[in-house]
């Protein structure tokens, strides 16, 4: 054992366990594979120690006492880093998953520093401390002085870390700044804002101040958005069409449960706040941004309005010109579509044309879902633009086929009222012609002796999906009795 450490002492070997700790610390900053360890004050002692033994001490013995000095400094300070590492640090990191703030760090290590050099001095230096201070009492007071503004941002900064109303990755917004906290320092507080900007915040303002940390008590945070709609849409109707919504976002946290209450009449729409829960502070802007979105289209759909102020009202009737020429053109392609369902092909011409000029025409946005495997239904859809993805099992996780004009979906619940069998979903804006029972049960009820025909092309719809075409005649009859009865059965008809 006395052997290795006389080979340590030799100069050329500490010489040579300097390099390769320098070049270890270069390796560790440059990949992150390799552990970041404390190791420049022990590099410094090895410095140290490596010139007081290549330097004679006969040569200078103040200089070779100074360097013993600092040499032994170095080693305490070195094996206090350490130790402190591989302890209080480590130990949060493995068990807590955090790191200890940088100021309270900075704090404990620059308070044992210096009782380890006063000590050191005192004893091995032969420097008396005590005298120094005294006979410097003025140079402190005009340090101090002049140093007023950076010792109050110190002492907040310590202030702060006692008490911690905030921590790394908190959100804070500061008067008319949000951010999230990125560093807390000896003098400043820094925030991230959502346009990527930092923020430096002096630690004396941040006490001085009122703060709000949006990421206490609980990372699960309420958001608030007030929503205008027409006199005209009934309250329980706007109430449905928006939950229907907040379903599709699945940031939104299903417990607890949305809310939408009336709060206001104004001068010319009703205000509704909405209001829901979602984890993450920092998806903020992006998720009222998606809510948003997606509320247009659904009210849209619903022909539900956002009310302009009065003021423009005088323009109205150019607007109306260019609706109803709109909406001449967008019946005539309807009426087209409806020759391309074949399905539909039973109906006589002036049939169609009234499901033309009656059907609704639904905006969606990519990714909003138009029906949801299972749920009750009763309508069927044309696509007229956009395209539309088909997805089954939980959660719609299969996606099984992609439906472009002028395809059609959920024509077994319109005419029987079954539950959905997939999930629908638009890719990219889509439009898509709906035709509901309600519409439907009018040509019915005039003309109940298409049942047999809608059932003979559903069948042979179901017979094509299902690729069952090579079922015997028997089975394709026997097939087409039963939609008939359960056709007439939901339409009412004997």
């Amino acid at each position: 054992m006395s052997g290795f450490v006389e080979t340590l002492k030799n100069p050329w070997v500490m010489l040579a366990v300097i390099a390769v700790l320098i070049a270890y610390r270069i390796l560790a900053s440059r990949s992150q594979r390799i552990p970041v360890l404390p190791i420049g004050l022990l590099t410094l002692y090895l410095a140290l120690d490596f010139a007081y033994r290549i330097i004679p001490e006969s040569f200078n013995p103040r200089l070779s006492h100074w360097i013993d000095t600092i040499a032994v400094i170095s080693l305490y300070c070195a094996a206090f880093r350490i130790i402190f590492a591989l302890t209080v640090e480590l130990w949060l990191r493995w068990r807590r998953r955090t790191r200890l703030p940088k100021l309270t760090k900075d704090f404990i290590l620059v308070s044992v520093y210096a009782v380890i050099i006063f000590l050191v001095l005192s004893t091995k230096g032969g420097v008396n401390l005590a005298g120094l201070i005294t006979t410097s009492a003025v140079l402190t007071a005009v340090v101090g002085l002049a140093a007023q503004s950076s010792l109050g941002n110190l002492f907040a900064g310590l202030s702060l870390q006692m008490e911690r109303p905030y921590a790394i990755g908190d959100w804070l917004q500061y008067g008319d700044r949000v951010g999230r906290v990125v560093g807390i320092g000896w003098k400043s507080t820094r925030l991230m804002t959502f346009e990527s900007e930092i923020i430096y915040v002096p630690n004396a303002e941040i006490i001085k101040n009122v703060v709000t940390n949006f990421s206490k008590p609980s990372r699960i945070h309420t958001m608030a958005i007030d929503l205008g709609v027409e006199y005209g849409a009934a309250p329980n109707d706007v109430r449905r069409v928006i939950l229907d919504t907040l379903r599709e976002e699945p940031r939104i946290l299903k417990v607890p449960k949305p809310l939408v209450r009336l709060t206001d009449y104004g001068d010319f729409a009703i205000t509704y706040q909405i209001r829901f829960t979602y984890e993450d502070f920092g998806v903020s802007p992006e998720l009222r941004g998606s809510v948003m979105n997606r509320l247009w289209y659904a009210l849209a759909r619903n022909d539900i309005k956002i009310p302009f102020p009065i003021r423009v009202v005088h323009h109205r009737h150019i607007e109306r010109d260019r609706e109803i020429k709109q909406l001449k053109q967008e019946r005539a392609l309807a009426r087209e579509e409806l020759d391309s369902v074949p399905i539909l092909a039973p109906l006589a011409p002036d049939s169609k044309e009234r499901l033309a000029q009656d059907m609704r025409l639904e905006a969606y946005a990519d990714g909003e879902t138009v029906v949801w495997e299972g749920d009750e239904g009763d309508s069927m859809y044309i696509i007229h633009s956009g395209s539309c993805q088909v997805l089954v099992g939980k959660d719609a996780a299969i996606p099984v086929a992609t439906l472009t004009p002028p395809s059609f979906f959920g024509e077994m619940s319109l005419l029987t009222g079954e539950p959905r069998s997939a999930t629908v979903r638009a890719r990219g804006d889509s439009t898509l012609f709906a035709i509901d029972k309600e519409l439907f049960a009018e040509i019915m009820e005039e003309h109940p002796e298409i049942t047999d025909q809608l059932a003979q092309a559903l069948a042979a719809r179901q017979a094509d999906t299902a690729k069952k075409l090579e079922e015997g005649a028997a089975g394709r009859t026997a097939q087409v009795q039963g939609l008939t009865k359960r056709i007439r059965s939901f339409f009412g008809l004997k």
